[in-house]
């Protein structure tokens, strides 16, 4: 991802901003991974302040001595945490996660461990481009590590992937309507992450049953694929996520909804 032009430090602000924080005296790990939160931007609350108190969190919560709350700036909190060994990795993750779950809102990423202070750049470059995602697709737990987040980069950059990716939804979104579009996109989107159950699916999407049942043949008239098959859910699952990373027809009734707790 390239790097966005922020008018107080030019259009390297991630990676100059990380050797900054690399030279302000974090202690001597032999591996580092930086984390980044930052409130849904979408949700209109005030940012700082929920930035802030995310920080706070971390700054409580991350086990000491070798993590770092290093700032929170803008809208965001950066945390850079020390390492013994990248298979520690895993369980700050794990801290992470619990640490902000709590916070309703809140979306995290992690950059992958790198050796020595001069790997902080690298991650914190990481982070950033994974927070890039985690901000568009829902996931069930707060942080995104970089590894998770390839798979999106990788249909993100690549036009050729992503329209075949989105291939098999796509007649939905060629619907004239944008009220049944976004209606059929909510409908099969609720129902994959209810794992199938029709009842909860609706519960959450606020109609009857038979409504939705509705709903969804008209997504299995529309795209000749029949949602009782494993495979036409796994291409619906992978539709709907490409649409979350692309901006235009889709992405607005596809945006993140409330918590994000497991």
């Amino acid at each position: 991802m390239t790097a966005t032009k922020d008018p107080a430090t030019g259009p390297e602000a991630p990676d100059a901003e990380a050797r900054r924080l690399a030279a302000t005296g974090v202690r001597p790990s032999p591996f580092y991974a930086v984390v980044i939160a930052t409130p849904f931007l979408w949700q209109g609350e005030d940012v700082p302040a929920r930035a802030s108190r995310a920080a706070g969190l971390l700054r409580s919560h991350l086990a000491p001595p070798r993590r770092h709350l290093i700032s929170s700036e803008r809208d965001r909190a950066v945390a850079v945490c020390g390492l013994d060994h990248p298979h520690d990795y895993p369980r700050l993750v794990g801290e992470v996660d619990r640490t902000l779950v709590s916070l309703e809102g809140i979306a995290a990423a992690a950059g992958s461990p790198q050796p020595g202070v001069e790997g902080i750049p690298v991650s914190h470059r990481e982070a950033t481009e994974a927070l890039d995602i985690r901000l568009r697709i829902e996931h069930p737990w707060p942080t995104l590590r970089y590894d998770q987040a390839a798979p999106y980069m990788m249909i993100q950059r690549t036009p050729s992937v992503a329209a075949t990716v989105i291939a098999p939804i796509r007649p939905v979104l060629e619907i004239a309507s944008a009220a049944e579009r976004r209606d059929l996109l909510e409908a099969i989107e609720t129902y994959l992450a209810a794992t199938g159950r029709v009842v909860p699916a609706a519960m959450r999407l606020n109609v009857s049953p038979k409504t939705l049942y509705r709903r969804l043949a008209r997504v299995a008239a529309l795209t000749n694929l029949d949602l009782n098959d494993a495979e036409a859910r796994f291409k619906f699952e992978l539709s709907l996520r490409a649409l979350r990373l692309r901006q235009g027809t889709g992405t607005e009734a596809l945006r993140p909804r409330g918590g994000t707790g497991r």
